[in-house]
């Protein structure tokens, strides 16, 4: 059985990579980005936003397959033994995965969609709270820190006396991994050149970075909420 849901989950994924690829898919994507903005759209956005929404799909769903794969491992080992909350736990960090795989992506490969054409930048970099409110990487700093400290705490010397105690310690390392990368993927994505045809363009790309950021300190928040249930869930 284990073995089957592991086939369905990855034909579930290449399905979700490939629908993402159709006309169909990528027109979806492209009106769900833009339903809220008044920008008007141009040639150019129609080419670069589907591009680079499929990228942070793709990044996500690469981000997180490991932990779906783990989800089926431990539910069909018959030694989980930690009930729904536990599955809740896997949950969020298939969330923080799949976010950070995400950011990850939205941070590489980033550059004009049509080279060939004359380029405009702005003179000087921007922000982060140009494109987002500062509690964004507030929170997503102080959950993923607050997260780290009470595994750290509950976390026993010995920790291959049990499983579950040696799987907190790696959820404490990727905890410690995402809450580093996560400053460095933001001052990346903010650092990488902007340049575009025109300001339409340029206002396009600052969206697109916009929602890129979302996701480098999303990652934190869910990793740290994750790490701290599944710790306090191995007190009682």
């Amino acid at each position: 059985m284990g073995w089957f849901l592991l086939v369905v989950t990855a034909g579930m994924l290449a399905g979700v990579l490939l629908y993402g690829r159709s006309l169909h898919g990528q027109a979806r994507q492209l009106e769900n980005f833009t339903k809220r903005m008044t920008l008007p759209l141009t040639d150019v956005a129609l080419t670069m936003i589907p591009r680079r929404l499929y990228r942070a799909n793709v990044g996500g769903l690469i981000g997180g397959a490991p932990m779906w794969v783990a989800l089926i491992v431990v539910v069909f080992s018959g030694a989980h033994g930690f009930g729904m909350s536990g599955l809740s736990v896997v949950g969020l960090l298939i969330l923080a995965s799949s976010t950070l795989g995400s950011a990850i992506a939205c941070t590489t490969n980033i550059g004009p969609s049509t080279p060939e054409l004359p380029r405009v930048a702005r003179a000087t970099r921007p922000r982060m709270t140009d494109y987002l409110s500062p509690v964004w990487v507030v929170a997503g700093i102080v959950v993923c820190a607050a997260g780290l400290v009470v595994a750290i705490v509950v976390l026993p010397r010995d920790t291959a006396s049990n499983w579950m105690n040696s799987l907190l310690l790696a959820i404490i390392v990727v905890n410690a991994l995402t809450l580093a990368a996560s400053p460095v993927l933001a001052l990346r994505l903010l650092s990488s050149p902007q340049p575009a045809n025109g300001g339409l363009e340029l206002a396009w790309d600052d969206a697109l970075r916009a929602h890129g950021l979302r996701s480098v300190w999303l990652a934190p928040f869910a990793m740290g909420v994750a790490t701290g249930f599944f710790a306090i869930n191995l007190l009682y």
